[in-house]
């Protein structure tokens, strides 16, 4: 019964917290109108958050004929969440406040980190140089290629990653060093969920956030959350067939997604039209493109299409309200993202919003900090390797 009584506060000090989050500054009043609780449990949940520093008292609100009452709200510096974009090249970390913005942030190339023990020292060294106090990290979210076992926050064998990070069990590792809950989830998938938490889109229940660089995967948030799926496998597109006659992939069918319209596609397809054994940039290859130069125009073109196919099957699929188009791939240049959107507007007829993430590059690290504090601020609790 005191174990049920602890969950039962835990619950109810995050549904005070959040509606603190969306209508801040408010007062207890208010927020027991808004939440339906007894006064005198949102008055010991607002203590116990003013307490542990996560909300402020801001003055005072209008007086009703009594006392004027108190009103509060998040205090944004009250508290850090620690974010890891760990990429197939690339690891981009931030510390973001409780409202998800970067404090500080730092890319490395994972080859430097030399595997997951090198990831956690990494880390561990990032967030003590980053002035912010250990004591105040509610928690620490990482974003990865798929597939993966969210709960048990365990890598599976991420495609084109080295084997040292297949089967790693990262929630473990971090949450030892750092003794503060962690969660582990796709990339795209935490992407999503910065987004429709803490990006400047109103009130968005229900989206998708395609990433596309090397490969391509989608992230689908369903009422706020993410949906995943029954296997993890519910944005994992890239293998969708959007082209019945288009290059074999390497999951031995022809003309999915990945095979077709992915950046290393793309790459692939003009060396092959050159017939040059050397890479040509990607970014040289959308100059090209944009300038109308063959052979990179029409493999562009052929590209763009075909991913759009792929995102307006999902689109239909799960019918959002917003899709947020981010990755480098997308956004190496507004050529690449403004053609996509206009051919998504063709196939969808104005179905649904189409738009490009407003954090750019980051949006996945971000995101990863999201997760951490979705485990603060959500009632419906995320798996996490708790301290």
């Amino acid at each position: 019964m005191r174990g049920d009584a602890r969950l039962l506060r835990r619950l109810n000090e995050r549904r005070i917290l959040n509606a603190i989050r969306l209508k801040g500054p408010v007062s207890r009043t208010e927020l027991q109108r808004e939440l339906g609780l007894a006064l005198p449990t949102v008055s010991r949940g607002v203590d116990r958050l003013l307490e542990r520093g996560w909300i402020r008292s801001v003055g005072s609100g209008d007086s009703t004929g009594g006392r004027p009452p108190e009103l509060v709200e998040i205090n944004p510096n009250g508290g850090f969440a620690l974010g890891v974009d760990l990429g197939r090249d690339t690891v981009t970390t931030v510390i973001t406040d409780l409202f998800a913005r970067p404090k500080c942030m730092s890319t490395v190339r994972l080859a430097g980190l030399g595997g997951p023990e090198g990831l956690v020292q990494y880390l561990s060294d990032f967030a003590e140089t980053s002035g912010c106090s250990p004591d105040l990290l509610v928690g620490i979210g990482v974003a990865a290629p798929g597939p993966l076992d969210t709960y048990a926050g365990r890598l599976l064998q991420p495609e084109n990653m080295p084997e040292v990070w297949h089967g790693v069990c990262m929630a473990s590792l971090l949450q030892k060093r750092f003794s503060v809950p962690v969660y582990l989830e796709n990339d795209a998938n935490a992407a999503a969920l910065g987004e429709t938490w803490f990006g400047d889109w109103g009130d968005v229940r229900h989206a998708l956030f395609i990433l596309a660089d090397a490969g391509v995967g989608a992230g689908v948030v369903i009422d706020g959350s993410i949906y995943a799926g029954a296997h993890d496998m519910a944005g994992e597109f890239s293998h969708m067939i959007v082209n019945v006659d288009g290059d074999w992939c390497t999951c031995g069918r022809r003309g999915c997604v990945t095979s077709v319209a992915s950046r290393h596609a793309i790459e692939w397809n003009v060396q092959r039209s050159r017939e040059r054994q050397e890479n040509e940039p990607f970014e040289e290859i959308i100059r090209r493109a944009k300038g109308g130069m063959e052979p990179e125009v029409s493999v562009v073109q052929s590209a763009i299409l075909y991913l759009s196919v792929g995102i307006a099957n999902m689109a239909y699929t799960f019918d959002p309200d917003l899709v947020i188009l981010g990755g480098s791939m997308l956004l190496v240049d507004k050529f690449v993202s403004n053609a996509v959107i206009h051919e998504l507007q063709r196939l969808m007829r104005s179905r649904c919003t189409i738009v490009e993430t407003q954090f750019g590059l980051q949006a996945v690290a971000i995101g990863g900090a999201t997760l951490a504090l979705q485990g603060i601020y959500d009632v419906k609790p995320l798996v996490a390797v708790d301290s």
